[in-house]
């Protein structure tokens, strides 16, 4: 079975828990409290349009008809102001007001799967909250390391004499878990992780838009995936919100474990069916996405979805990489035109998908102008860091052109995290700005451009 390392409050579990609005943010957040298996009750909505539609199997509603009844809770996002709500109330709050360390902790002998900084900061975690821990374990001792924190250190191989034991994977990227779920595997005992859908990959999947289309249109669920912890993980949740795993399926068939080939799925039909991946190492996602293309089921027209990133390159070239950038066509040609581009993961090599920037490429070229683009855009860029590329590599690479496609990550998020200069919240500093994100992003345009024609000038300019 797989447990988590947080569970709702005990003065929450028996309450009717709604989600505050539909969005980004929001769709993250239901996805933490779905994978914990917490029945979501529905989706309050600020508009009154949209009252009366459901999502993923659950209403959406208004806030002030929930709040009649006491046992309603609702849960915002941290990013979501007060006066949004309209009302104050010790009824909306906030995911870490309703979750605290699981307290079937306290019934089993702890097992650590790691030794790392993740480890430390559960050890100290549970040592907080006086839970004792048994052992260290990783998969293979190379270093030949006897004890971590003062317990013994054992190998995955030697788990098969715990098995009265637990044990908690402590480390965070996608790759490290689906790598141990899988050593773990054969393991008899319980596992607890602290997330199975990190934020990055919860903003970049579209797995609860496809399941809810597929809910409206009726068509029929299927796993890409081996049986095993985690894809019983994902059929219980989906039973919740009513949604049935019609089938396993994968690069090949199985008969003895009831897993069908995709490519003989496929045959059958294409258009009715949404195939949801399960893998968490990212070769054997690629390979599952690849195969699954072949077989003909579309992205496009939401066939296809996955638990984690499964839009991700494979090859990502400037996405992570901020030294990277993505050159379309020859370099060195006096009389192509030279067009720097910046922004977010809107313009990024992120994904595997073709991007606006290679779609200008090919128009440009399929009109006969002579055209190099460097693609700077990076996941995650605002603003302020538009201005640093523009600064650190406008220069060098003396653009006749720079276009900037950015606000996604000002408007949108920076008014939901906070930003510190020199420890003072952004938001706090009264004497100094008091100006939206918005207001701020339209400021700071205004500067990239006069910094841009500066570069330009000093690449000729045409």
């Amino acid at each position: 079975m797989i447990g988590w390392l947080y569970s709702l409050k005990k003065q929450y579990a028996g309450k009717n828990i709604y989600v505050w609005d539909i969005n980004r943010h929001s769709i993250e957040l239901f996805g933490v409290l779905a994978f914990m298996k917490v029945d979501i009750k529905g989706f309050i909505t600020p508009e009154e349009q949209y009252e009366g539609q459901t999502y993923m199997n659950r209403p959406v509603t208004l806030l002030k008809q929930i709040m009649q009844d006491i046992n309603n809770v609702v849960v915002a996002d941290d990013g979501v102001p007060e006066d949004k709500f309209h009302l104050k109330s010790d009824r909306i709050v906030r995911l870490w007001d309703i979750l605290e360390l699981n307290k079937e902790l306290k019934k089993e002998r702890i097992i650590i799967y790691g030794i790392g900084k993740g480890a430390d900061r559960i050890s100290e975690l549970l040592l907080k909250n006086e839970i004792d821990i048994d052992l260290y374990c990783v998969t293979q001792n190379d270093r030949n390391i006897s004890k971590y924190r003062g317990k013994p250190i054992i190998e995955a191989a030697e788990l098969n004499h715990y098995r009265d034991s637990a044990v908690i994977i402590s480390v965070l990227k996608t790759r490290y878990i689906g790598e141990i779920l899988e050593v773990l595997e054969g393991f008899q005992g319980n596992v607890y992780l602290e997330h199975i859908i990190s934020r990055v990959n919860a903003l970049s999947r579209n797995l609860f838009q496809s399941l809810d289309l597929a809910i409206k249109t009726k068509k029929k669920v299927f796993l890409y995936s081996r049986r095993n912890r985690l894809s019983k993980l994902i059929e219980d949740v989906f039973s919740i919100y009513g949604i049935k795993v019609n089938g396993y399926i994968y690069d090949k068939a199985d008969e003895e474990n009831k897993i069908k080939s995709i490519f003989e799925v496929a045959i059958q039909d294409v258009e009715n069916k949404l195939i949801v991946i399960n893998e968490q190492i990212p070769e054997q996602l690629f390979i599952a996405r690849d195969n699954i293309e072949k077989a003909g089921f579309s992205l496009e027209k939401y066939n296809y979805t996955g638990v984690q990133w499964y839009t991700r390159a494979k090859k990502m070239d400037n996405g992570l990489n901020r030294s990277m950038y993505k050159v379309y066509g020859e370099e060195g040609k006096e009389k192509n035109i030279k067009i720097m581009v910046l922004g977010n993961s809107c313009s990024g090599e992120l994904f595997y998908i073709e991007n606006w920037v290679s779609k200008l490429y090919y128009k440009l070229v399929s009109l006969g102008i002579g055209i190099t683009i460097y693609n700077g855009a990076h996941s995650g860029d605002d603003i302020f860091q538009e201005h640093l590329e523009l600064l650190g590599k406008g220069y060098i690479l003396k653009p006749d052109i720079v276009i900037s496609m950015s606000g996604v990550n000002d408007v949108g998020l920076v008014g939901n995290r906070e930003l510190y200069l020199n420890g003072a919240s952004y938001n706090e500093l009264d004497g100094y700005c008091r100006e939206s994100s918005f207001l701020n992003w339209c400021r700071l345009m205004k500067s990239l451009k006069v910094l841009a024609e500066s570069c330009v000038c000093v690449g000729g300019g045409r």
